[in-house]
C-alpha cells in the first residue's frame, strides 16, 4: 500500500520518510484526505500527533519543525518496539520450531508491508464503521477484504519460514495472534484480549466471504491482484483503475472506483455522509443487490432478533446475508431473503456437526449444491437456509435441500423415532423438540407432525432435490445461526 512498504534496514531518512507516509496514509483512511491547503495539512498533523502520543500538558509553543521532529522520533520508536515485542512473541511460542525465525522480518516491514500501526488503524476503521457509522457500507467491505488479505499474507510468510509447528498450534491461529498483537494495548487484560481475538476472527471470516462473493460488487475487488490491493499511491490507484477497465463493468463498479479513490487517496475528498447521500440518491444506480444487507449482532440479546428481522438498526449488526447466485438471479434471491428474514449462505465446514452426517451428506450431494460447486462456490452454500423467528421466543424454521435418492431413504427412515434421530442428528432433533410447535403438538396429542418437520419433493428448478423443513426452538435456533452463519 504505497508508502507502507518500508524496510527497516535502509538509511534512517528513508525509514522516516516511509514510516511517516505509512502513518499518514493509515490515518487518512479513516479521516481526512490529502489536500494542498496549508490549514488542512496542519489539522492532519495535529490528528496524527494525537494518534502517536497525546500530549498531557501543553508547554510553550514550539516551531512546527520541532513538533514534527519529535513525533517522527516517537513513531520510529513505536515501530522498533512493536517489532521487538512481536519477535519476542514468536520466540516464546516457538521453542520447538528449530527454524530461523529471526528472518521473519527481514526485508519486509512486519511481514505484510504494513506496520502494526497501520493494521491497528485498519481495524479501528472497521470498528468505526460498525459502531459509529463513520464509514459507509461499501468502504467497510473494502476494509474487511483488506484485513483478510493482511492476515493471509502474514500466514503465508510464517509458512514459508517455519515448516513445522508444535502440536496444538496452527498457522491460522498464529497469524491471528500477530494481528491481535497489533490491535491490543500493552496493558490489555486477558479477557479483553480474548474479546479482541474473537472480534478479529469474525472480521476475518466476513472479509474472506466478501473476497469470495460472486454476486456483489466485491467480485472485482476479490479478483484484484494482491500487488494492487496492497498499494494505494496515486500510481497504484491508476493501476487499479486500469485493471477495472479491462473487465466487464456495471454501474456498481463505477461506485467501487469512486470509493477506492476516496477511501485510499483522499483525492477530491468528500465526507462519508456526502458519499452515502450520493449512493442513496440513485445517481450511481445501485440496485437492491448492491445495497446494504441486514446484519446479525451477538446471539444472546433481544437485539439479535430485532436486527435479524429488520426491526432494529442495521448498523448494529455483525452478520450480513449474502447469496451465491448469478447476478441475473441474485437480485430476486437477495430481495426474497431480505423480505422474509432468511439467512442464506451457510459456511460448509461448520454444517456437518450441526446437521448430522446423514443430512450433511444429502445436502452435499444435492443438485443445488452441485450447481454451486460448478461455479466454484465452495466455502458457502445456499442449500441450507434459516428463517428467523418473528419475535423473541418464537420458533425458527430450517430448510435443507437434499439429493432425491437420500431424500427417499430419509422418508423411509423418518417413520420411527430412532430413524428420525438418525436423519436429523442429535442437535437438530433436540432443537426440534425444544420448539413451541413440538410442545403444542405433544400437549394436545396431535399426531400429524408435518408442521414440525416435513420432507417434500417438488418439481421445478431444483427438481432433482427434495426439501427438508425442521422447526427449531428459539434458543437453539439462535445457536444454530451463530454456529453456521459467521
Amino acid at each position: 500500500m504505497g508508502g507502507l512498504c518500508s524496510r527497516l534496514d535502509t538509511e534512517q531518512m528513508t525509514i522516516v520518510r516511509r514510516s511517516v507516509a505509512d502513518l499518514v496514509l493509515a490515518h487518512l483512511i479513516g479521516s481526512l484526505g490529502q489536500s494542498n491547503s496549508t490549514e488542512v495539512s496542519k489539522l492532519q498533523l495535529k490528528k496524527i500527533s494525537r494518534h502517536i502520543g497525546p500530549s498531557k500538558a501543553r508547554s510553550k509553543p514550539k516551531s512546527c519543525k520541532d513538533v514534527e521532529s519529535k513525533h517522527l522520533s516517537k513513531f520510529i520508536a513505536m515501530l522498533q518496539d512493536q517489532q521487538a515485542n512481536t519477535q519476542t512473541f514468536i520466540e516464546e511460542k516457538s521453542p520447538k520450531w528449530r527454524e530461523n525465525y529471526t528472518l521473519f522480518w527481514e526485508n519486509t516491514s512486519f511481514s505484510t508491508g504494513l506496520t502494526f500501526t497501520s493494521i491497528g488503524q485498519l481495524s479501528r476503521c472497521i470498528d468505526n464503521s460498525e459502531d459509529e457509522e463513520i464509514l459507509n457500507s461499501m468502504r467497510r467491505r473494502i476494509f474487511l477484504v483488506m484485513f483478510f488479505f493482511i492476515k493471509e499474507k502474514i500466514k503465508k510468510r510464517i509458512q514459508n519460514l517455519i515448516k513445522k509447528l508444535p502440536n496444538g498450534t496452527t498457522y491460522q491461529s498464529l497469524a491471528i495472534s500477530i494481528v491481535v498483537d497489533s490491535t491490543c494495548e500493552s496493558d490489555v487484560t486477558q479477557d479483553e484480549r480474548l474479546r479482541i481475538t474473537e472480534k478479529t476472527n469474525r472480521k476475518m471470516r466476513i472479509g474472506e466471504r466478501y473476497a469470495q462473493l460472486r454476486d456483489d460488487m466485491l467480485l472485482k475487488l476479490g479478483r484484484l491482484p494482491a500487488a494492487l490491493i496492497e498499494k494505494c499511491t496515486q500510481n497504484e490507484y491508476n493501476m487499479i483503475r486500469e485493471y477495472l477497465t479491462t473487465t466487464p463493468r456495471s454501474e456498481a463498479h463505477s461506485a467501487l472506483v469512486v470509493d477506492l479513490k476516496n477511501a485510499f487517496l483522499g483525492a477530491d475528498t468528500i465526507e462519508d455522509a456526502q458519499l452515502d447521500t450520493i449512493i442513496e440518491s440513485g445517481e450511481l444506480r445501485l440496485d437492491q443487490l448492491h445495497a446494504e444487507r441486514p446484519r446479525m449482532p451477538e446471539m444472546s440479546s433481544k437485539n439479535a432478533l430485532l436486527s435479524f428481522t429488520g426491526q432494529g438498526s442495521p448498523t448494529d449488526g455483525r452478520m450480513e446475508i449474502e447469496s451465491s447466485r448469478e447476478q441475473s438471479e441474485g437480485s430476486t434471491c437477495q430481495t426474497e431473503a431480505i423480505k422474509e428474514n432468511i439467512a442464506i449462505m451457510a459456511e460448509v465446514c461448520r454444517l456437518e456437526s450441526a446437521l448430522g452426517a446423514h443430512c450433511f451428506k444429502g445436502m452435499d450431494a444435492s443438485y443445488r449444491r452441485s450447481q454451486e460447486k460448478d461455479t466454484r462456490v465452495l466455502r458457502f452454500t445456499n442449500a441450507v437456509r434459516l428463517h428467523a423467528a418473528c419475535r423473541e421466543g418464537e420458533d425458527f424454521k430450517l430448510e435443507v435441500w437434499l439429493s432425491r435418492p437420500i431424500g427417499l431413504i430419509s422418508q423411509t427412515m423418518m417413520t420411527s423415532v430412532e430413524g428420525l434421530i438418525d436423519v436429523l442428528g442429535d442437535y437438530l432433533f433436540r432443537a426440534m423438540k425444544s420448539s413451541n410447535c413440538w410442545k403444542e403438538h405433544e400437549r394436545d396429542g396431535i399426531q400429524d407432525l408435518t408442521s414440525v418437520f416435513n420432507l417434500s419433493f417438488e418439481n421445478g428448478k431444483d427438481e432433482n432435490d427434495c426439501r427438508l423443513q425442521v422447526t427449531l426452538g428459539y434458543e437453539m435456533g439462535l445457536k444454530f445461526f451463530q454456529s453456521v452463519y459467521p
